[in-house]
């Protein structure tokens, strides 16, 4: 018999199924989304396959029905290729989500694009929030979907019981002994001032427990932690019965444990995931979570682990890892990591007398959310605040220095000072800037570049850069000034490479360029002493231009060759003898041409041939003579 809030779903499943091969049906957890699927199977006398995350989930559909066979997911994965599908009517994946995962999804995927058989998901939400917000939905049952209530809105329209929600800070000594010495003794000291006026999480515990017998399920981050949170709990509950269910134990063990939970109506079951999705035990009104999650369908699962829609009694939920702050992910869509204490992302969840909500986090997150900012760099507000104060008093940024040792005292001062020309309070600042100034600027820095900053007083090149980039003037390398252009006339003559003293932003390269458009030359280039003279009449001849260049530095290759040629030296060429033709040429150039050989470089394949780089240069043998 299906309640009210779900006859629309099922007659959309029906509706789809009939036109489609495929359809996943989304529902908040506790809705009423597996009674849907049992609903249909019935009306129609199908004989279904469930392919489940694990075992535990597998044993809870096998009692609804006979006519169900069950496969876990890693099972169907490696075996799903010999499956006879003909002896089924029906495929039902249950927390569809899963088959996000490519090895399990993949099957999946060969069954509804080959038509091999009918298949239905079913899943809190089809969104992998961890999986860069991948929707299975769309991406495997090709947009065939039905929705049915969430589990935020099933809770405000009553459909699911009520639920008191409790935030509260686990183990905050621990908090603070991972803290100590890393961050700002200021940002400790208000970290613990936060901590101390939280009422004790035991405190939290007694106060908000509600009254009655509580049947609940503790949540532990790993197999490990799974005594120390029975401990835990114990100390505030002395008398409570827990059991605890893990994949380290013995099955009979686990079953035994499941079986006492199951017909109790009071006492705890500790976990890490084994109970945090599918498996539906009735009664269960109280959840303890110890356990950090980023997986926005896992935290609703376990949520669902106390919400039920035939029951209207009303369940807690002390959520003491901030889990609550992980539903962002779903007002953004987008993937958020909150595996430590320092990814926190805040959320206000608004109390209506559907949800009660009772945050003691608040305060503490804000705190944490600023330690984060400090430990990766980041400026908080309050710094930035310090730092416009100190410039409003000091406008010229005189004794900044001092300023930040005394009160950024994990920050450089180098760090402080570029805090500031980020945030426009030094003087590079419009504020601060005259009109003279920027005129003067639009004349200069187009023809300088930040050069141009020798040309105001108490101004560095880089705020120079920063106003001109505000104003939007742009530096032309090219454009020379009358008084530029003067300097060249007057002093390139005399004064050679000491030019750029006068032209400090412009290159040597630059001022020679347009010293040669002016047709100005300087005798410090041009002039040769008798020195270099001297060398280059006594040993051009033998070296060459190129060697040379060791006994004159300061000379290039081609100003060295050039001025040979002025002095009449030649360099010595030995001769070339072609073997076959039994001739000798005076150089490789000569024998080129008599050969009648066009080809660019002849002559260097030839004096190749000679040097033994090459055996043959033109269909003929060369070689050097002595």
């Amino acid at each position: 018999m299906l309640l009210s809030h779900n006859i629309n779903v099922f007659n959309e499943l029906e509706q789809t199924l009939q036109e489609n091969n495929c359809c996943c049906v989304v529902m908040g957890t506790g809705c009423g989304k597996t009674y849907v699927t049992l609903e249909y199977l019935n009306k129609y006398n199908l004989k279904a396959l469930i392919v489940t995350p694990r075992k535990s989930i597998n044993d809870s559909w096998k009692k609804h029905s006979e006519n169900i066979e069950t496969i876990t997911y890693q099972k169907f994965a490696n075996i799903h290729d010999t499956i006879d599908f003909s002896k089924y009517d029906i495929l039902v994946c249950d927390e569809v989500h899963h088959i996000g995962a490519p090895k399990w999804g993949t099957p999946i995927k060969h069954i509804i694009d080959n038509n091999i058989i009918k298949v239905i998901g079913l899943t809190e939400s089809s969104v992998r929030y961890t999986d860069g917000a991948r929707d299975v939905a769309k991406d495997y049952f090709y947009g065939n979907v039905v929705f049915g209530e969430n589990v935020t809105s099933a809770i405000e329209k009553n459909i699911l019981n009520p639920v008191v929600y409790v935030g509260a800070m686990y183990n905050s000594d621990g908090l603070k002994k991972t803290l100590r010495g890393k961050i700002q003794s200021r940002l400790y000291a208000k970290l613990n001032l936060v901590l101390n006026n939280t009422p004790d999480v035991t405190e939290i515990l007694k106060k908000h427990m509600l009254p009655g017998k509580r049947k609940g399920i503790i949540f532990a981050s790993s197999i490990e932690d799974i005594e120390s949170a029975i401990k835990f709990v114990k100390s505030v509950y002395p008398s409570v019965e827990i059991k605890q269910v893990h994949s380290k134990q013995s099955s009979s063990y686990n079953d035994q444990a499941f079986e006492w939970f199951k017909n109790t109506d009071e006492g705890y079951l500790c976990s890490v995931d084994m109970i945090s999705e599918g498996v539906h035990i009735k009664g269960v009104n109280t959840l303890i979570m110890l356990r950090r999650t980023e997986s926005v369908n896992l935290f609703n699962q376990q949520l669902g682990r106390c919400l039920d829609a035939n029951s209207k009694e009303q369940a807690i939920l002390f959520d003491l890892v901030n889990n609550k702050y992980s539903i962002k992910v779903v007002q953004n869509k987008v993937s958020v990591k909150t595996n430590n204490v320092f990814d926190i992302k805040k959320i206000n969840v608004v109390p209506s007398k559907q949800m009660i909500v009772h945050d003691y986090t608040k305060d503490i997150v804000d705190v944490l959310e600023e330690i984060k900012m400090n430990l990766e760099g980041r400026w908080t507000e309050e710094e930035d605040n310090l730092l416009k104060l100190f410039y409003k008093e000091h406008p010229d940024g005189e004794g900044l220095k001092t300023f930040a040792t005394e009160n950024f005292k994990n920050r450089s001062y180098l760090a402080v000072k570029a805090r500031a020309q980020i945030l426009n309070l030094t003087s590079g600042n419009a504020e601060f800037w005259t009109k003279e100034e920027d005129e003067l600027l639009k004349e200069y820095y187009p023809i300088e570049g930040s050069k141009c900053f020798i040309r105001f007083k108490n101004r560095n090149e880089s705020s120079v850069m920063q106003r001109a980039n505000k104003l939007g003037i742009k530096y032309n390398k090219n454009l020379w000034t009358e008084e530029d252009l003067e300097i060249i006339r007057t002093y390139y003559p005399t004064d050679g490479k000491n030019i750029v003293d006068r032209l400090p932003h412009k290159t040597l390269y630059a001022i020679k360029a347009q010293a040669r458009k002016m047709n100005v030359y300087s005798k410090a280039f041009c002039s040769w002493s008798e020195e270099e003279d001297k060398i280059i009449k006594e040993k051009y001849a033998e070296l060459g231009g190129l060697k040379l260049q060791e006994l004159i530095p300061n000379r290039k290759c081609h100003e060295i060759n050039k001025r040979a040629q002025t002095l009449g030296v030649k360099k010595k060429t030995k001769k070339i003898k072609c073997i076959e033709l039994d001739e000798i040429f005076d150089n490789a150039k000569e024998a080129a041409k008599i050969l009648h050989v066009v080809a660019p470089n002849a002559n260097k394949l030839i004096l190749g041939c000679c040097k033994g780089n090459l055996k043959t240069a033109y269909g003929y043998h060369w070689e050097y003579v002595e």
